[in-house]
Parts: structure tokens; sequence; C-alpha cells
């Protein structure tokens, strides 16, 4: 025991520490008097003084007959600290989701690490590694584009470390994640492509793949099986999703001279709307990239909510329900329109 600290202070501060830090929760039997008498060494005015301390703030409830039992009602809770893993801040739609998953964290006293993988494996274990021994209690991902999932996130979920996957999520692996409604998404601009009946359509969409781009892709394909109309595959065009260079992509518009185009990503959208305005190709993407004429509307800020939300039930040792949610996106008039 510490000495010029009263005893039964030492006392009340050691079981606020498990109390503040989730070691002992609400509806938990605290020690009677005579236990902490025989476990601290201490006199029975001593246990009863810190006994009645705690109650008196609010942490503790002491029911006569039955004895004291964690009390959170009363109780200001203390921050805790999560991890955030993002790929890259490079689009807008990166900018908006760390604004509101801070603004959400905040209303809920989580305090955060920020780090970037830059679209590298490696780097998002190194970061994982370097957040769990800063003492994280939960993260908050935004997974890397790879052909293999990264098995430390793997580990983290059979552990039940608190985990929430946003944006991109593992297919089939229960992990909980938080993703707008891709296959959708895909299905709606497709949709438009055949409705406004043009006649050559290209997509243009990254090598790597991810949940989002394979949804993407696949509610595409749906619109054309839905109407039975054959897709030239011939038109579809595969870069690597670090491209910065747009030649590749210049060249196989000039070379193919489709009438309307499809973008996987705002970054690749970026590359070729010069070229598509210029042209007057009639050009769909995602995330309001300028120089488009319709986009997909994601809801940011709905995301953001139920990722903090999931979190937060997972420090709790709540369980999520359903584990992978899609939220809803909406389609929009671009800059062009």
């Amino acid at each position: 025991m510490k000495k010029n600290i009263p005893l039964y202070k030492q006392i009340e501060e050691s079981f606020i520490q498990q109390i503040e830090h989730g070691q002992l929760k609400k509806g938990d039997r605290i020690p009677s008097e005579t236990e902490i008498v025989s476990q601290f060494h201490v006199s029975q005015i001593t246990a009863k003084n810190a006994l009645n301390n705690l109650a008196e703030k609010g942490y503790v409830k002491r029911i006569r007959g039955k004895g004291t039992f964690v009390d959170f009602e009363n109780v200001e809770k203390k921050e805790r600290i999560i991890g955030f893993i993002f790929t890259t801040m490079k689009t807008s739609i990166d900018r908006q989701l760390l604004s509101h998953l801070e603004a959400f964290a905040r209303k809920e006293k989580l305090r955060f690490f920020f780090g970037l993988s830059r679209e590298s494996m490696e780097e998002e274990i190194n970061l994982i590694h370097y957040f769990i021994e800063c003492g994280v209690e939960g993260l908050i991902i935004f997974p890397t584009e790879s052909e293999n999932y990264n098995e430390d996130i793997l580990r983290l979920h059979l552990e039940k470390f608190p985990l929430v996957l946003v944006d991109r999520y593992f297919n089939k692996l229960g992990i909980t994640s938080v993703t707008s409604d891709n296959f959708s998404a895909g299905f709606k601009l497709a949709d438009m492509v055949i409705q406004k009946r043009f006649k050559k359509f290209a997509f243009v969409t990254t090598v790597e793949e991810n949940s989002a781009t394979i949804d993407r892709t696949k509610g595409i394909e749906y619109a054309y099986v839905k109407n039975q109309i054959p897709i030239d595959k011939n038109l579809w065009l595969f870069v690597p999703s670090t491209i910065e260079s747009n030649e590749s992509l210049i060249a196989f518009l000039e070379k193919n001279k489709p009438d309307v185009v499809i973008t996987v990503n705002a970054h690749l959208s970026k590359l070729i709307h010069d070229y598509t305005e210029v042209n007057n190709i009639f050009h769909l993407s995602f995330d309001n990239p300028a120089g488009c004429n319709y986009y997909i509307e994601q809801d940011v800020e709905e995301i953001s909510r139920l990722v903090i939300a999931n979190l937060k039930k997972l420090l709790n040792d709540e369980t999520c329900d359903p584990t992978l949610t899609f939220v809803p996106t909406m389609l929009s008039k671009g800059s062009l329109s």
C-alpha cells in the first residue's frame, strides 16, 4: 500500500480502476467488508469507508442483506483508445469517412490512433502490431486490396478482439463489417447504360480485387444478364489500383471509341474525365468525381455511425447482428448532367 494516502482511499481507487477499465462490469459483486479486511489487511472501518465512498460516487450500489454491486448509472466512463487504419487519403470519400468516424467516436468517448497502410499488407500488419502494443482496445480497418486475406486480421477476429472492417469485407468469415451496397450500386449504373440504349459500353476497373470492386462488377454483370444482353468484355480494361498516369487508359479509349464508360472508382474517373468530356463520352462512376454525368453516392455518415456503434458493442462484449451490414446508395447527377 502507498504511504501518505489513506488506506480506504487506496482501496477505493483500486476498485475504481477495475470498474473504469471494464474488469468489473455492471452487476458484478464487489467484495464485502469482511473480504476486504482479509484481502487488504485493514480494519473493518477502513473497508466500510472505502465501500461507502464508492457508493456515494455512484460506482456501486449497496443492498442490505445481499451485498455491494457495480452500478454504472452515475459513472462517467473514461475515454477508451482505438485505432483507425486506412489505405490512403486520396479521395474525398476517404476524407469524409475519417471526419465522420472521428465525430461519432468523440461522442462515444473514443480516442484514436490513425495510420495509413498505403495499400501495403505489410504496412497494414505493422500498424496492427504497433497499435496493439500502444494498448488500443479496438480497431477499425479499411483493408488493403490484395488477393489474400490478412492473417493478422483473421487472428484478431478469432481471438475476439474488438474489430470492425469498413468499406470492404472478407466473405463468409463472420468479421463485423460495414460497407455500401456495391452490388446494387453497380446494377444501377449498368441499368442506366442499358435504358439509355448506348451501343458501346466500356468498363475501367482495377487488377486488384476487393469486396467493393467485386460486388460492383457483379452488379454490372447482373444488369446485363437480367436484360438478356451480352457483354463485350473486350471493352473492359484492368489497371493497377495505384496507377497515376492516364496514358494506357486514354490509349484504350482511343482504340475502342466507346460511347459510354463506367469507372469502378473515383480515382480512375479522375484520370479520364478530361478525355471523356472533350470526346462527348457518357461517363458514370462512384463517389462524385469531377467530370462525370452520373455517379453512385455513398451514405458515408451512416456507414460511420454504424461502424462506431458496432465497435462500441464489441468493446462492451456484445454481439453485432448482422455481422455484415450493407448501406444503401443513391444514383446522383454529376457535374456534366
